[in-house]
């Protein structure tokens, strides 16, 4: 058994449940991105441990696994890691992925489980920083403008008028 198949088993061995379907407040308590092997070709994925925090499974942890080598595997868990607060977009390559999913770690979020053809779906409707925890990405000291500027020309640096 190779290395990415012993990751693989100690995942699917750990302790978690498959809930039932339905809608889940959520906490990520682990976050990470990870190569495996399957049928001899090596495949990135990424995954995140999820633990209800409310309701009749409260503290119950699942798993939520993310595939990113099939294009459009990679399209769906692009749009789920967005809407877990992964700017994508601004992730130049996968190791820089592996350190962005740790920002993950403490966030909250609304999640849906399904099921098709035996397989868990989870789609996750948005995320936000921990309770008491403000969002990094938007500075709390901004500084106003003292002035705005008198017209668009000034603004731009240019005395000439706009001749519209």
């Amino acid at each position: 058994m190779n290395y990415g198949e012993q990751m693989l088993k100690a995942m699917e061995s750990r302790d978690g449940i498959e809930p039932p379907r339905g809608k889940y407040n959520v906490e990520v308590v682990e976050a990470s991105a990870f190569t495996y092997q399957k049928d001899g070709e090596e495949r990135e994925a990424a995954a995140t441990v999820l633990k209800i925090t409310d309701g009749e499974l409260a503290g119950e942890n699942f798993r939520h696994f993310m595939g990113l080598s099939h294009p459009v595997g990679k399209e769906i868990s692009a749009n789920t890691l967005a809407a877990y607060g992964i700017n994508w977009t601004a992730i130049p390559s996968f190791d820089d992925l592996k350190v962005a999913m740790n920002a993950l770690v403490g966030r909250t979020a609304e999640v849906t489980v399904s099921y098709k053809d035996g397989y868990m779906n989870v789609a996750v409707h948005g995320s936000r920083n921990a309770p008491g925890t403000p969002d990094k990405d938007i500075p709390s000291d901004m500084e106003k403008p003292e002035k705005p500027a008198a017209s668009f020309a000034s603004a731009a640096g240019s005395d000439e008028s706009v001749p519209f």
